[in-house]
């Protein structure tokens, strides 16, 4: 009992962690496949593309940096 704060503390860093290299995956297959329709179709075409891939970017980043945060031991800033 005396190292499961520890441990549960390990297991929340680990999670804030996993969760901050998936947004940074996500968002590059995002901008990637974003980028490859632009490359086939033209930008006048995907405009609604694009704005999904800033929307997907923003809402990322905003979690991104409340895991960091969390990290950092700060509250989440939006």
């Amino acid at each position: 009992m005396r190292h499961r704060e520890k441990i549960i503390d390990s297991q929340l860093v680990l999670e804030r962690l996993a969760n901050m290299a998936i947004d940074l995956f996500a968002t590059a297959c995002v901008i990637a496949r974003t980028q490859t329709l632009i490359d086939d179709c033209g930008v006048e075409q995907c405009e609604r593309e694009i704005q999904l891939c800033d929307l997907f970017c923003v809402e990322a980043g905003r979690r991104f940096r409340g895991n960091r945060n969390m990290l950092d031991g700060r509250e989440e800033e939006v």
